[in-house]
């Protein structure tokens, strides 16, 4: 399963807890409101930094993503 979190202004897709088949892949985007963009994306507790989407290759455990938003 895949965790996602989006804060104010921003949403994943697709988003909430995310079933994913074992070994599967999965990409989850990051989906801005209008006037908004990614301010900081993090998966697993590690910043990937401003991205529109990550992929998650191989999935053989739980994960998180979750994201903040700016005004851009």
């Amino acid at each position: 399963m895949i965790t996602t979190s989006a804060g104010a202004n921003g949403a994943f897709s697709p988003s909430g807890d995310v079933l994913v088949i074992q070994s599967a892949t999965q990409t989850i985007n990051i989906v801005p409101t209008p006037g908004y963009g990614a301010d900081t994306v993090t998966v697993d507790g590690v910043s990937k930094g401003s991205i529109n989407s990550f992929t998650f290759t191989n999935v053989l455990a739980d994960h998180a993503i979750s994201a903040t938003f700016k005004v851009m």
